[in-house]
């Protein structure tokens, strides 16, 4: 009925190439339709409605891909997500590679996710640089891109201009950054960048687990 449900937009990006694969232009198309409201079980004291992260944390929170962290505030306990909080290399392995279709890993070393860094080296996810002790290490916004791409295994893209400020397009990640531009996985901010140098975030590294559990190639 109309009073169960919602107005919900999305947007779907498109590229024009010629016969011979040259860009030509680009562009995006906007679907507006109803849906059910969801109904979650789950709240968390610092994720509100009205946060443009909600949706995606709350839906990978019902399905227990993420969880928050429970505390005792007068007496009570509370359980919060903390969005703003970075993601380490140890937990952007995780989400990435389960939602991409890895099983997950059991520990080879000491760390818990020392599993998930080897499996990530044997396939070439990530470099060998990385080790163990660095699994607790916040990790940037162009290492998951790096990450997330190579999981996915994206074709390259074919730009010869980067949709970001901040991206030179012979960058060493322009290639994994665009190609998940191109696949609707990650975008920029309002002033058109990417900001790959900065950590990311809880609600940020939720965004994009959503976005690749709904990818479709």
């Amino acid at each position: 009925s109309d009073k169960s449900s919602k107005t919900l937009t999305d947007t779907l990006r498109y590229i024009a190439c010629d016969e011979k694969g040259e860009f030509l232009y680009m562009g995006e198309i906007i679907f507006t339709c109803k849906s059910a409201v969801v109904v979650y079980t789950k709240s968390f004291s610092d994720v509100k409605k009205t946060d443009w992260f909600y949706t995606y944390v709350m839906d990978l929170a019902e399905t227990g891909v993420i969880n928050g962290y429970e505390e005792k505030i007068g007496g009570a306990t509370v359980t919060s997500y903390k969005p703003q909080n970075n993601v380490t290399y140890a937990e952007a392995l995780k989400l990435i590679m389960l939602a991409t279709g890895y099983e997950a890993q059991a520990a080879t070393g000491k760390h818990w996710a020392s599993g998930y860094l080897e499996k990530a080296i044997e396939d070439k996810l990530i470099s060998n640089v990385l080790t163990e002790s660095r699994l607790d290490d916040q990790i940037s916004r162009n290492m998951v891109a790096q990450i997330a791409a190579r999981a996915l295994e994206l074709p390259k893209s074919t730009r010869s201009d980067s949709p970001f400020k901040d991206v030179a397009i012979d960058s060493v990640y322009a290639t994994y950054i665009i190609s998940l531009f191109e696949a609707g996985i990650v975008n920029g901010d309002e002033n058109g960048n990417f900001n790959g140098t900065n950590k990311i975030t809880r609600a940020e590294m939720a965004t994009i687990v959503w976005r690749i559990n709904n990818y479709e190639d």
